[in-house]
């Protein structure tokens, strides 16, 4: 005959369990909140981690299965109508692919990817060397959008809201710094 043995857990041991677990839970979802973000990147860190700093007219958008056909990359035409640093692209127009995007009705979005539509003004900072699926520098924020002001006229930095012209005087300042040897 078997016997049934019962105990109880006292109700601080209880709350003590139910206090440890919601901290475990809520470390778990701060180290993936974490793990899937970058740290903000100053204007200096942006340009010297770049090799290609160009501005120009987003001209094509073509999202692809690649060849295992469980992921969808996206290639990324820019008519650079700007340099900034590096060299001109062959033809002047700049071509990179990336992670994510739609093929059909399946889209594969990538947290922090920047996203790019055909007829966008952007600035876009390159990664020195190769960077598979990932080649701008801070993933999104190696991506900014010029917009123009409605009231104004005057040419934005969509991300920033400072003028277009003051933004690139920055960046060609650091990139003298840069090529003169300067990394304050």
């Amino acid at each position: 005959m078997a016997v049934l043995t019962r105990f109880r857990v006292p109700a601080d041991s209880r709350r003590m369990f139910a206090t440890a677990a919601w901290i475990a839970a809520l470390s778990l979802v701060a180290t993936v909140a974490f793990a899937s973000s970058t740290d903000s990147l100053s204007d200096e860190e942006l340009t010297y981690a770049a090799g290609t700093i160009v501005e120009g007219i987003v001209t094509d958008a073509q999202s692809q299965w690649n060849s295992g056909h469980n992921q969808i990359h996206t290639t990324i035409s820019i008519s650079v109508s700007n340099l900034l640093k590096g060299t001109m692209p062959p033809g002047g127009v700049l071509v990179f692919e990336q992670l994510g995007g739609q093929v059909g009705d399946i889209a594969m979005d990538v947290t922090g990817l920047a996203t790019f539509a055909v007829g966008e003004d952007v600035i876009v900072f390159v990664r020195n060397g190769s960077a598979p699926l990932t080649p701008l520098v801070g993933w999104g924020q190696g991506k900014v959008t010029i917009t123009v002001d409605a009231i104004t006229g005057v040419r934005m930095v969509q991300e920033r809201g400072i003028p277009r012209d003051e933004f690139v005087r920055t960046i060609s300042s650091i990139v003298a710094r840069q090529e003169g040897g300067d990394r304050r």
